[in-house]
């Protein structure tokens, strides 16, 4: 299903709308300057010079699951407090302004800056997004399933996140790049909703074994992704699409330094650390055979991987250092965050493959019991956004000011969508999160209670009821006008997004 982007063609990427006007529709969104920097023209550079160094790309991250093995408030409290206290430190104290990291759950992120920051923190916190050094990306509410979801689910996960975005960041920070780690498979409608959204690319794991072997040995592991399936202009639909091809993590166990050794990490000293980066430069040979450019880019985080920044970041810098002082290796590295990658991408001025197949990457693998595993919480997520939807109509309907009367109200339709959000995460939704009863898997990362299970159906009953809460009000209002159209065909809402 792969062709290619002619050479005198211009592949733009993303559109010009950002999830708040696909819910408001009410304003036009100037695409930023750093997402025109994209719609470039991608060719093949002739005459690449041999004696170029790879460019190899650390990208830092954490993937926090708002839930799975432990309720969203324990993880927030204890691990994720963790990694932003020391990301932050470890950004404050960097005088070269090298480091980088990467955010994505909105919920933990929020959390934090409600019950932990303090107000230098936050200040330092928003200076690295001014500064580039931290980057948001994908920052739904959570990070969100596509195979169990719904339009509106996912929408009103992504507005819930971006929102938070805008008022405390303000709009030059909203998120420009999609970012999928962890969900079981990837849909054409997540595709082409960050398309449309302005995103600028999409970078994920998760596809297919096969799709990954094809995909190293072709070199089709970076493409450009056409999935609209409705005759939508390709300019607007199309994204830049990057498969982490050996998972999520840094080459593990050996760089998960936090790990310790007992694990078979192998945190970097005086008598290792040439072992360690040398090491990591042939596996950066090994993993240019699978791209078009010299540009190498490896995920450098793992699960609440930098509860340990001071660790992460000292000894990263001794392995770049270390490697920079080598050019006979052959590999020049740095730290990155997507966008920084993308604009390394662009200056490489690559030929693309393009996906027009208009096929999902589900399932993954046989990973497909999921779809209908936990019926119970499936249902009543999916119940709860109707009344959810409708609780936003009628408050709407109130007018644009604010009264007194109404704050309370809009209070209660946020916690509503928040805790809606937190239930369409790739370990709620699905099913694979612990249950009290049954126990948990992986008891080892397990510190507090963990009946998570209990806790999203929990929210779910949150939903229901601030949303008959905010509709009260207007229920009671005497009616307007009387509509006697017929009911329209069954809304799009109540079909999954993709499967």
């Amino acid at each position: 299903f792969w062709s290619q982007i002619p050479a005198d063609q211009i592949a733009s990427f993303g559109g010009s709308v950002d999830v708040l006007e696909l819910h408001e529709s009410k304003r036009s969104f100037e695409p930023s300057s750093q997402t025109c920097s994209m719609m470039a023209t991608w060719m093949v550079l002739a005459g690449v010079a041999t004696a170029k160094p790879l460019e190899l790309f650390l990208l830092p991250h954490t993937h926090a699951d708002v839930g799975w093995l432990e309720t969203p408030e324990n993880l927030a409290r204890v691990n994720v407090t963790r990694i932003l206290d020391g990301v932050v430190g470890n950004l404050e104290n960097d005088t070269l302004k090298r480091r980088r990291f990467v955010w994505d759950e909105m919920y933990f992120l929020e959390w934090w800056w409600t019950h932990k920051a303090t107000e230098p923190q936050r200040n330092a916190f928003k200076t690295f997004v001014s500064e580039g050094r931290i980057e948001f990306v994908d920052n739904g509410w959570s990070q969100h399933d596509m195979g169990c979801t719904t339009y509106d689910s996912m929408l009103s996960n992504w507005l819930e996140g971006h929102l938070w975005i805008r008022d405390t960041f303000g709009a030059a920070a909203r998120p420009k790049i999609g970012w999928s780690l962890d969900p079981f498979g990837l849909s054409t409608s997540q595709a082409v909703l960050q398309a449309l959204m302005g995103f600028d690319g999409w970078f994920f794991t998760r596809v297919p074994d096969f799709v990954v072997d094809e995909g190293k040995k072709n070199k089709t592991l970076e493409f450009i992704w056409r999935a609209s399936t409705s005759g939508m202009p390709e300019r607007q639909t199309e994204i830049f699409s990057h498969i982490f091809e050996s998972y999520y993590c840094m080459p593990l166990p050996t760089y998960a330094f936090e790990w310790g050794e007992a694990k078979g990490a192998k945190p970097p000293h005086e008598g290792n650390i040439f072992e360690l980066a040398q090491g990591l430069a042939n596996i950066t040979k090994q993993r240019a055979a699978w791209f078009r450019t010299r540009n190498v880019l490896i995920p450098w985080g793992c699960d609440y991987q930098f509860q340990n920044a001071a660790l992460m970041y000292n000894a990263t810098d001794w392995l770049i250092d270390t490697i920079n002082a080598h050019p006979e290796w052959g590999v020049h590295v740095q730290y990155t965050t997507p966008t920084e990658y993308l604009h390394a991408m662009q200056r490489a001025r690559v030929v693309l493959p393009v996906k027009d197949d208009k096929q999902t990457f589900f399932p993954y693998n046989t990973w497909s019991g999921y779809f209908t595993s936990r019926p119970r919480l499936k249902d009543i997520s999916q119940r709860a956004h109707g009344p959810l939807a409708a609780a936003e109509a009628l408050y709407a309907l109130r007018g644009p000011v604010i009264t007194a009367q109404q704050l309370p109200l809009w209070g209660l339709l946020e916690e509503a969508r928040r805790s809606a959000g937190i239930v369409q995460h790739h370990d709620a939704i699905t099913g694979t999160e612990c249950s009290g009863k049954e126990g948990c898997s992986g008891v080892d990362q397990v510190m507090g209670a963990h009946n998570v299970l209990q806790v999203y159906e929990d929210l779910v009953t949150t939903t229901n009821t601030n949303s008959k809460k905010v509709k009260k009000p207007a229920d009671r209002r005497p009616p307007t006008h009387r509509s006697h159209r017929p009911p329209t065909a069954t809304h799009p809402s109540h079909h999954t997004a993709d499967r």
